[in-house]
């Protein structure tokens, strides 16, 4: 029997097997396998036996990537015990096939180039291994060649390392990742006790340390080199590889960082086609040999690919950055359009700003351009209880970055005397982002970057363009809180806040706001003594426009309906007054309606607004006030139909926005008919009670959720 040789776990298969014909026999036999069934199952034939005798008989290797379409698979042997694909090599004696090796997997599998050369050079050294041990199992038993083995050794060697590093090529998930392998690895092929993978950046066109074996770490995070400077500055700039045996007489080692420890060096340029990539370092101490030229073109021969792994790896590790910054730009942009909070828009961006930079915190602050002063907005990152001093030196920052109008880092400010913050805090490298929005200046930024991260332009450009949105979003807040201060006191002075009071009838009315300003309004104009007018409008919008289209709409229909007209008339004059001054955009539903008390009757016209209920005291029943009419501001020559109702004591009338009658729940809405239920049920009770009891009714129905103003108004002619 034969041990199967170390290398074949190199392949990652799942069954090898070595097959050998007896010496002037044509019988085959399995002298050596791994997780192979103990018997064929087939009497007579070895397992593979087919496929062995087909390498043999051709002296190829052959490639089965399918057994269960290869007839060379005689009787299905491996197919029968589960395998699907197979690598087969014969193990040759000279021009003589003494048998073959065979590698094995569960799973389908197409082999590479790598795989097959892998395989060929395992058996070549089986069949050394077989010519070793004499007759028996050889056929034409001879001497090795001088060098023959160790040649062979090298090969093997060298595809140990090719393999590895293919695999870490692949692995590798990070470019930190696959820099620090490949150095493991390249370290290891060629036997260096230092190395370096230093990665060339175009921007500032200086080589830093990727991954470092051997090295003080002081010298990895500090250690930069310029092209030309140096043993990697030279082999960057030259682009081919340096081979140094005597490095202690060798100025370019000796001018950045002396290391007399070290005997032979060896440094290789990687590149694709004419662009730099890196540089691969690595060295002997005294008392090792020297590198030689075949370690040196081992190298060479991987450094194309590796250049071209790292290069991909840095082009995905972009494309990751650039999809994280444009996502937060997108965030941003939501909040410019979905946020106008003033405070929660600031919060939002100070964490944006952070993110998009991946710094250690950011401050916000906004800037007065009238005093020349900054105010704290907010802050992301960082200690919360921070020291009053950094908070200071955010502050400083801020206001030299708004006066300057760009960005500004703390190290310029260390240069003024009266900046003695900046100094004593180290914050050198903070630094401050104006926000702008039209070009004026809103607002300031200050980034405080972690401590290992250095400077980076593209971070820099991004911060400033970030900045251009969240300006709009600052001043869009700021716009729509001054908006809301005004819409709020228009629409106070629209709305009765207290007790209404009409001799005869009982008054109740209540808004309940769903937005800060909202579009709903009511209004009672008394017109005599026996006569009330009464108005519910809903405005579309809730804009400060929307406010003042609304204080516009309530003054014009007191003057017209003080005029005595009929509710349909005022209905129509105030629709063609809206239609030559208003916004197109802007419509106005409104219930006018006219109390008699001396004649019992309610007179009334709609435009477009949902029909109040009115329940009769003395049978319970409701009737919904229907009139024909379309909503205010939409056409000019609109014709309002006017209704007439008795109204006598006991009865009730409930007007309502379409908030009351919209709010839902798992979807169903409130309704109308809710409403009509409830009044039937309580026809006895007071203006105010009703008014008590549907607001509760409602709220409770949607578990308190609104989604829209409401306003409900309850007129009760007293029961004599």
């Amino acid at each position: 029997t034969l041990d199967l040789p170390p290398d074949l776990p190199l392949l990652h298969v799942d069954a090898a097997e070595i097959v050998l014909r007896e010496l002037n026999g044509q019988k085959l036999a399995t002298v050596a396998a791994s997780h192979t069934p103990p018997d064929p199952p087939v009497s007579g034939l070895c397992l593979g036996e087919g496929l062995a005798r087909a390498a043999m008989e051709s002296s190829e290797l052959l490639c089965v990537p399918d057994l269960a379409t290869d007839a060379r698979d005689a009787l299905g042997s491996l197919c029968s015990a589960g395998y699907s694909s197979s690598l087969c090599a014969p193990i040759l004696i000279g021009d003589n096939p003494a048998g073959a090796l065979l590698a094995l997997t569960v799973q389908p599998r197409t082999f590479t180039i790598g795989d097959m050369e892998l395989l060929w050079e395992i058996a070549k050294a089986v069949a050394e291994g077989l010519m070793a041990r004499g007759p028996g199992w050889v056929i034409v038993p001879r001497e090795p060649r001088d060098g023959e083995a160790e040649a062979a050794e090298q090969r093997l060697g060298d595809l140990r390392f090719f393999n590895e590093l293919s695999d870490a090529i692949i692995s590798s998930t990070t470019l930190t990742e696959l820099a620090e392998s490949a150095l493991r690895i390249s370290m290891r092929g060629v036997e260096a006790g230092i190395g370096s993978l230093m990665l060339f950046d175009p921007r500032t066109r200086r080589l830093t340390i990727a991954a470092a074996r051997g090295l003080p770490q002081n010298l990895v995070k500090t250690m930069s080199q310029a092209i030309g400077e140096g043993i990697a500055g030279w082999v960057a700039q030259h682009q081919k590889p340096l081979l140094l045996h005597s490095v202690e007489d060798d100025m370019r080692f000796q001018a950045l960082h002396p290391r007399r420890e070290i005997s032979s060096a060896l440094s290789i340029p990687l590149r694709t086609r004419d662009r730099l990539i890196g540089v691969l370092n690595l060295a002997r101490i005294v008392g090792q040999p020297h590198f030689t030229e075949r370690q040196s073109q081992l190298l060479e021969t991987v450094a194309n690919h590796l250049a071209i792994a790292i290069e991909r790896m840095r082009l995905h590790q972009e494309m990751k950055r650039r999809s994280l910054q444009l996502s937060t730009l997108i965030e941003v942009g939501k909040t410019v359009t979905s946020m106008l909070d003033l405070g929660v828009v600031s919060e939002q961006i100070a964490v944006q700003a952070r993110n998009l930079v991946r710094a250690a915190s950011a401050w916000l602050f906004y800037y007065d351009p009238i005093n020349d002063r900054v105010r704290f907005a907010a802050r992301s990152g960082g200690d919360p209880a921070a020291s009053e001093a950094r908070r200071q030196l955010a502050g400083e920052l801020a206001l030299a970055g708004a006066r300057l109008n760009r960005l500004v880092r703390g190290r310029e400010l260390r240069q003024d005397p009266g900046r003695t913050l900046v100094e004593s805090l180290e914050a050198g490298e903070w630094y401050a982002v104006p926000f702008r929005h039209r070009g004026h200046r809103v607002a300031v930024a200050v980034i405080e970057p972690r401590p290992d991260q250095p400077p980076d332009p593209d971070s820099d450009e991004l911060l400033e363009q970030f900045g251009s949105l969240a300006g709009v979003a600052i001043q869009n807040a700021r716009t729509y809180n001054r908006q809301r201060a005004i819409a709020s006191v228009m629409q106070e002075s629209m709305l009765s806040t207290g007790p209404v009071r009409f001799e005869g009838l009982e008054i109740a009315h209540r808004l309940i706001p769903e937005h800060e300003v909202g579009g709903d309004y009511y209004d009672f104009i008394p017109l005599d003594r026996d006569r009330l007018g009464v108005v519910m409008a809903d405005v579309s919008g809730s804009s400060v426009r929307a406010a003042a289209y609304t204080v516009v709409g309530k003054h014009a229909l007191r003057a017209y309906a003080r005029e005595s007209l009929c509710p349909a008339e005022v209905l129509h004059r105030l629709n063609q007054m809206l239609c030559a001054e208003a916004d197109a955009e802007m419509f106005i539903s409104v219930f006018y309606g006219v109390f008699d008390l001396s004649r019992g009757v309610l007179s009334y016209a709609l435009a477009g607004h949902e029909p109040p209920v009115l329940l009769r005291g003395e049978t319970g029943r409701t009737e919904l006030l229907r009139a024909n009419g379309l909503l205010l501001g939409v056409q000019e020559n609109a014709q309002f139909e006017l209704k007439e109702r008795r109204f006598v004591p006991g009865d009730t009338l409930v007007l309502y926005t379409d908030g009351l009658t919209e709010g839902r729940y798992r979807r169903k809405p409130f309704g109308i008919e809710r409403v009509r239920e409830f009044l039937r049920n309580n026809r006895d009770r007071t203006a105010q009670e009703l008014l008590d009891g549907i607001v509760t009714a409602r709220m409770r129905y949607t578990e308190n959720r609104m989604t829209d103003d409401t306003s409900i108004v309850i007129i009760r002619a007293r029961p004599r």
